[in-house]
């Protein structure tokens, strides 16, 4: 049997693929075994753009999809969660070019600030990502003001490493 099918993202295919989002590869629906076994060999994630499949008996074929900043931004807040080994103290923003502003707390007679966390995402001519992550606290402390920041790279095949940091929230701890 023929139909038409319209595929709006992966949650038509999560029965036959094990669809998580991600990085994609190409792969041809047909045989949910032969799916399932591909998703096991490659260790990938199958995710399914809007596109429209014509004469299709009981198969899809999904296109290989480009690495986003977006997905760069989530797996470096993912390697920061995993490697502080526990939940971070801030939530940083998951969209390039936004800014969050959250209330931290610092030393002195208010004991609280309203900080901004701005996260920034760039795609390089390699493919590569760099995602910087800036914390503001929006005051100085001597001369300095209090800003950190993270910057990592991610590859192609989501590998995230810091290229540099400072952080500098040790320094709100001794406004007085």
């Amino acid at each position: 049997m023929n139909m038409n099918l319209v595929v709006y993202g992966c949650m038509m295919l999560i029965a036959l693929s094990g669809c998580s989002g991600g990085n994609a590869t190409e792969v041809k629906f047909g045989d949910p075994q032969a799916v399932h076994q591909r998703a096991a060999d490659t260790n990938s994630d199958f995710v399914a753009t809007k596109e429209v499949i014509t004469n299709v008996p009981t198969a899809a074929v999904v296109k290989k999809e480009g690495f986003t900043n977006t997905d760069a931004i989530v797996m470096v807040l993912k390697a920061r969660a995993k490697g502080l080994g526990s939940k971070p103290s801030v939530d940083f923003p998951t969209n390039s070019g936004q800014t969050k502003i959250v209330e931290g707390t610092i030393g002195g007679k208010s004991g609280k600030i309203n900080l901004e966390l701005r996260t920034f995402a760039e795609e390089k001519k390699d493919g590569t990502f760099v995602v910087t992550l800036t914390k503001d606290w929006n005051v100085k402390v001597g001369n300095k003001e209090v800003i950190s920041y993270w910057e990592y790279q991610v590859d192609s095949k989501a590998k995230v490493t810091l290229l540099k940091s400072e952080d500098n929230d040790k320094l709100v701890a001794i406004i007085k």
